[in-house]
C-alpha cells in the first residue's frame, strides 16, 4: 500500500470511496475480494490538503476465516484507492455473513486469534520518496461480506531533509517509549488498537535503499506505533562519520493514522562525531565532569538518555549524588564551550552560581525547557562570546543572571526580541534575534503534527 502525497502541510487525510456491495462470485482460481483504503466520511472531494493511500500493483493480504487462511494478491496494474484481490482460504467459497479478517501487508510470521492479529512493525525502515516504505503502513480489516473496509494501524512522522549525505535517520522517544516491534492488535470502538507490544524497540531506524542517498527537499515517512511521547523526541541523523540530533522536547503523541510534518527537520541539528548514541562534546572538560555524576550505565560517556535524565547541575559532591546543596559541577572551572546543554531536555532550571566564574566559557546555549536562571548563574563569565536561547518565551532570571559577562550578544528566537527587552530589561542593549530553522515543531497534546485525526 502506498502513500501519494497532495499538497500536504501538516497530517495524514485519507481518501475515501462509497463502500458497495460485491455481486460477483468466486471464480474457479479462487475467491475474489475488493479491498478499500481508509478515509473520512464523504467523498473523497472533501479532502482539500493532505495525502490519499492507495493500494499498489503486488500488495498482498493475510485472509483468515474460522480457522482457515490464505493470502490473496491484488492483480490491478496501476495504484488504486480501490482494488480487487485473489486468493484462496483451503477450499472455502464465499456464503453471506462468512466471518473475514484481513491484514496488511501480507507476513508468514503473522498469526490471528480471538479476534486480534500478532504482526511485526519494523524498527528497522527503508525509506521512499514520497511515501512510507513498502509493506510499511499496517492496516486491518473484519467484515462479513467480500467488502474489506481498511483501517490504518499506525501514525508517525513526514520530514524533510536540507543538507545533502544524510545515510540514516534516526526517531527516539524522550522517555523510552516502545515505537515499533511485535504488536497484537484488535479492533475498539470500530477502529484498530494495539492492544500489546512484544520484542519492543524505543527506537525506528530509516535507511535509504542500498545505493541510494536521501535527497533533500522530498518528504520521508517513519511508521510507528501510537502512544503518548510524555517528553518530546530525538530526531537522530547520520552523516558519514558525523552524528547530529535534533530534540522536540514538548509532550506530544503519535496518533493512528496522523503523520505530522517536520520541514527541513535536520537543518538546526548539532552534528558531532559518531560515537553510537552518546554525545560527542566539543569541551572534553564538560564531558568530564558530566561524566563524573550522570554517566549511570558506567560506559565513560553521556547518552541522549543520561542527558535528558539530570534536572540540576547542582550536586553533593561527597556523594556524587543530586542535592538541595547549592554546590555546582561547574562553578569556577575552565570550561570553554557548553552549547550541548540542549540535550538536557529534563533540565527546567539552572540555578544560583551554576557558572559563576567560569571565565573561559565562550559560548553557551539554553534549551528551551529551561524556565528560569537563578541569582548569579552566569555571573564572572567574562570571556563569553555568545549567550544562545532556544525558547521564544524569556525564562524568569535573578539577581545579576549575566553579570560581568561583557556586552557579548545573547541571542534570541526572532520576533521575541521585545518580550526579552521587556523582561530582562537590564540586558535589552544585548538582545539581539536569529533566525531558528525547522520550525515545524510539534505541539500540545496534539498528534506529532497540527490536526487531530
Amino acid at each position: 500500500m502506498r502513500k501519494s502525497v497532495f499538497l500536504a502541510a501538516c497530517l495524514l487525510a485519507l481518501a475515501a470511496c462509497s463502500r458497495s456491495q460485491v455481486t460477483e462470485l468466486p471464480d474457479s482460481h479462487g475467491l475474489t475480494l475488493i479491498a478499500m483504503t481508509e478515509g473520512p466520511s464523504g467523498s473523497k472531494t472533501v479532502v482539500e490538503e493532505g495525502a490519499h493511500v492507495y493500494w499498489e500493483p503486488g500488495d498482498e493480504l493475510l485472509v483468515f476465516s474460522g480457522k482457515k487462511s490464505g493470502k490473496f494478491t491484488t492483480d490491478i496494474t496501476a495504484s488504486s484507492e480501490t482494488a480487487t484481490f485473489k486468493g484462496t482460504l483451503g477450499g472455502e467459497t464465499l456464503t453471506e455473513g462468512m466471518d473475514l479478517w484481513a491484514l496488511y501487508p501480507y507476513s508468514e510470521s503473522a498469526t490471528f486469534k480471538n479476534e486480534t492479529f500478532t504482526t511485526i512493525l519494523p524498527s528497522e525502515q527503508t525509506a521512499r520518496k514520497g511515501s512510507f516504505g513498502k509493506d510499511l503502513n499496517l492496516a486491518i480489516a473484519h467484515s462479513n461480506t467480500s467488502t474489506l473496509q481498511f483501517y490504518n494501524v499506525g501514525g508517525g512522522v513526514r520530514f524533510s531533509l536540507s543538507g545533502e549525505g544524510i545515510q540514516k535517520v534516526v526517531l527516539e522517544g524522550m522517555n523510552g517509549e516502545t515505537l515499533a516491534g511485535r504488536v497484537t492488535i484488535g479492533i475498539q470502538n470500530g477502529v484498530p488498537a494495539v492492544q500489546s507490544i512484544m520484542e519492543g524497540s524505543t527506537r525506528i531506524t530509516l535507511t535509504p535503499p542500498e545505493g541510494e542517498a536521501f535527497e533533500t527537499g522530498v518528504w520521508y515517512y517513519i511508521v510507528a506505533i501510537p502512544g503518548a511521547l510524555e517528553k518530546g523526541f530525538t530526531l537522530h541523523f547520520q552523516k558519514g562519520d558525523n552524528f547530529g540530533s535534533r530534540v522536540f522536547n514538548k509532550n506530544v503523541s503519535i496518533k493512528r493514522g496522523i503523520y505530522g510534518t517536520l520541514t527541513q527537520a535536520d537543518k538546526s541539528a548539532f552534528y558531532t562525531t559518531v560515537t553510537d548514541n552518546v554525545i560527542s562534546f566539543k569541551d572534553d572538560l564538560v564531558k568530564s565532569i558530566l561524566v563524573k555524576y550522570f554517566d549511570t550505565d558506567g560506559d565513560g560517556e553521556l547518552s541522549y538518555r543520561e542527558a535528558a535524565e539530570v534536572h540540576s547541575f547542582l550536586v553533593d559532591k561527597a556523594e556524587t549524588r543530586v542535592s538541595d546543596q547549592l554546590t555546582s559541577i561547574f562553578a569556577g572551572s575552565d570550561i570553554t564551550s557548553f552549547d550541548e546543554m540542549v540535550y538536557f531536555t529534563g533540565l527546567t532550571r539552572i540555578e544560583g552560581s551554576t557558572f559563576a566564574g567560569c571565565t573561559e566559557l565562550e559560548s553557551v546555549t539554553i534549551p528551551e525547557n529551561v524556565a528560569s536562571i537563578g541569582d548569579n548563574a552566569f555571573n564572572g563569565c567574562s570571556g563569553l562570546e555568545s549567550i544562545t536561547l532556544t525558547s521564544s518565551t524569556p525564562p524568569e532570571i535573578g539577581e545579576d543572571a549575566f553579570a560581568n559577562t561583557g556586552d557579548c550578544p545573547i541571542l534570541v528566537p526572532e520576533g521575541s526580541e521585545d518580550d526579552y527587552a521587556s523582561a530582562w530589561n537590564e540586558y535589552e542593549d544585548r538582545i539581539q534575534g536569529y533566525t531558528p530553522v525547522g520550525e515545524s515543531e510539534p505541539g500540545g497534546n496534539e498528534g506529532i503534527g497540527y490536526d487531530n485525526y
